[in-house]
């Protein structure tokens, strides 16, 4: 088994990939969820992990925030494709 830190900033595409991670129990140890700026803004996509753990029933797996911001490029979020939690729209 894999003990994995899993980065992302979960709109739709990440929901799925965390769900799917989370059902994987004899492939993924997930060790921990870091959270970042990308398809909304960080505070937004910390939330969204914790509601996803919560309706896997994952509660026990830590989840942090992570930067605010990209390093190199300007925020440019995709609230235009998903929603302004990240988890709504098309």
């Amino acid at each position: 088994m894999d003990r994995i830190i899993i980065d992302c900033d979960p709109g739709h595409d990440d929901a799925i990939a965390l769900f799917m991670a989370m059902a994987a129990i004899d492939t993924f140890d997930i060790a921990g969820i870091t959270t970042v700026a990308g398809n909304i803004d960080v505070a937004q996509a910390t939330r969204n992990a914790r509601r996803i753990c919560a309706i896997a029933g994952r509660h026990g797996i830590p989840i942090h925030a992570g930067c605010s911001r990209p390093i190199v490029k300007r925020f440019a979020d995709a609230s235009d494709y998903h929603g302004a939690t990240g988890l709504d729209g098309l």
